[in-house]
Order: structure tokens, then C-alpha cells, then sequence
């Protein structure tokens, strides 16, 4: 593999470990900007540490302060609006990658440490997956998990309506005081939230497995949970936007990294 696309694949992988995984469920988000800036320093020298230089450590700290201001720049722009989360979603991420591929054509010449690989093979050799195969497939997973949440949920934003008649339809299933109404919301939404993962994931495994027949069972297992509310028109139509996206988007990741690899 050509050292510099090598070095990308350890720099994305721990870009979207941080950024998909750590910085939300570890709350990081909830601190300030620079404090996330930081923790992605971090991440990303540990990620690329086979290559650990002046450069590499260089390249790090750029990364972390190119991310503080790319996230400024897109929320001061966007302020806040849900309808566009999504073209946050892709701007914010786009802005902080592509700087970042092409600062690894600065790697080109760069073996990475021997001592590394031989540390790897070892502990990890039984598996024939080497340190850069391992971050691609860290970064594939991280991105289908949370970043998948983020497309579904930026593409259903702009149908504001739709999403408001599809709660209403799950709260006539419920109880209807005002206080009862919001909190099922709250778990609808922490609900649909797991489950979407869990099912990328599963999908993502069986599209890197070769079997597209199984994400067809994914699919209906999904739909089974549904099924008393299926019959109502507009959570059938926010149902169906939201599953494909979510599967179209495991699909997709899958087939990028079967290609890489």
C-alpha cells in the first residue's frame, strides 16, 4: 500500500472514531470548541503513531486547528437550523477530509516504523488484517453508526410535517397527556436511534461479507416492530424514507470499503 494513502487511512480512521463515536457518547461535544479540538489531536497522533515524526505530529495539530475552524465557520453559517443538518453534516466533514488527504501526499516517502508492524503481526497477525486495513474498517463502522444517524436525520428535518404527523401517529398508540406525549417522543427518538444503528451495523457486516441477500431479512425483522402503526399513511411514508436512507447508507459504506480493500 502507497505510504501516503496508508497514512490517511490511520488519520481517517481515528477522525471518524473521534468524531462519530467519542466526541458524541463520550459527550465531548458538550464542552468547548477547543477542548474538542484538542481531544481530536489527540486521536489522530494516536491513529497515525506508526508514523510518529515532527511531520506526523505537525500534521495532528494542523488537523485539530483546521477542525476548530471549519466547525466555527459552518455553525455561525448554519446557526442552528435542523432543515440544514445535513448540508452541515456533509460540509463540516468534508472540509476536515479532504485537507486531510491532501496532506498525506506529503507522506508519500514514508515507510511508517518496522517495530510497528512487527508489533502488529504479532499481536494481531492470526487475523491478516494489517494496521491499515483495521482503521478503514474503524472508520467504516464509526461512520455507519452515528453518521448514519446524522443523514437520516438531516433528510427527515426537511419534512417537518411529515415527522410531527408520524409522532402523533405512535402517540395514539399511547397515553395522551402533554407531559407522557413528550417523554414517549424522547424514547421514540432514543429508540429509533439504537435500533438504526444496530441494523447499519448488521447490514454493513453483510454487505462486507458479500451477502446482500441478508439485508433483506434486516429489513423485515425491522418491519415487524412496526407493523401496528404501519398502516398509518404518514408514519408508513417517514418509516420508509428513514429505513432506506438508514440501509442505503450501510449499503453504500460497505460497498466503499470492499472497494478499498
Amino acid at each position: 500500500m502507497i505510504a501516503g494513502t496508508e497514512f490517511f487511512f490511520h488519520g481517517a480512521s481515528g477522525y471518524s472514531f473521534y468524531e462519530f463515536i467519542l466526541r458524541r457518547y463520550w459527550r465531548i461535544d458538550q464542552k468547548p470548541v477547543y477542548v474538542q479540538s484538542v481531544w481530536l489531536m489527540v486521536i489522530v497522533a494516536a491513529a497515525t503513531f506508526k508514523f510518529i515524526s515532527f511531520p506526523s505530529i505537525a500534521y495532528s495539530i494542523s488537523i485539530g486547528i483546521w477542525y476548530f475552524v471549519a466547525g466555527e465557520i459552518v455553525r455561525r453559517i448554519w446557526n442552528g437550523n435542523k432543515e440544514k443538518m445535513l448540508e452541515l453534516f456533509f460540509v463540516k466533514n468534508l472540509a476536515v477530509l479532504l485537507p486531510m488527504a491532501a496532506a498525506c501526499s506529503l507522506f508519500g516517502a514514508t515507510a511508517g516504523a518496522e517495530w510497528f508492524d512487527a508489533i502488529w503481526n504479532f499481536l494481531f497477525g492470526q487475523f491478516h488484517l494489517s494496521a491499515a486495513q483495521t482503521g478503514l474498517y474503524i472508520a467504516g463502522f464509526s461512520f455507519a453508526g452515528d453518521g448514519g444517524t446524522m443523514i437520516v436525520r438531516g433528510v427527515l428535518n426537511k419534512f417537518p410535517k411529515l415527522q410531527l404527523n408520524a409522532l402523533k401517529a405512535v402517540r395514539s398508540k399511547g397515553r395522551k397527556t402533554t407531559e407522557e406525549a413528550e417523554a414517549l417522543d424522547r424514547e421514540e427518538e432514543r429508540t429509533g436511534e439504537v435500533l438504526g444503528i444496530l441494523e447499519r451495523w448488521l447490514i454493513l457486516i453483510f454487505v462486507l461479507a458479500g451477502n446482500y441477500g441478508a439485508v433483506a431479512f434486516v429489513f423485515a425483522a425491522k418491519s415487524v416492530a412496526r407493523f401496528s402503526v404501519l398502516d398509518d399513511k404518514d408514519f408508513a411514508e417517514y418509516y420508509l424514507l428513514g429505513t432506506l436512507l438508514s440501509v442505503g447508507t450501510a449499503v453504500v459504506t460497505g460497498i466503499v470499503i470492499n472497494s478499498l480493500l
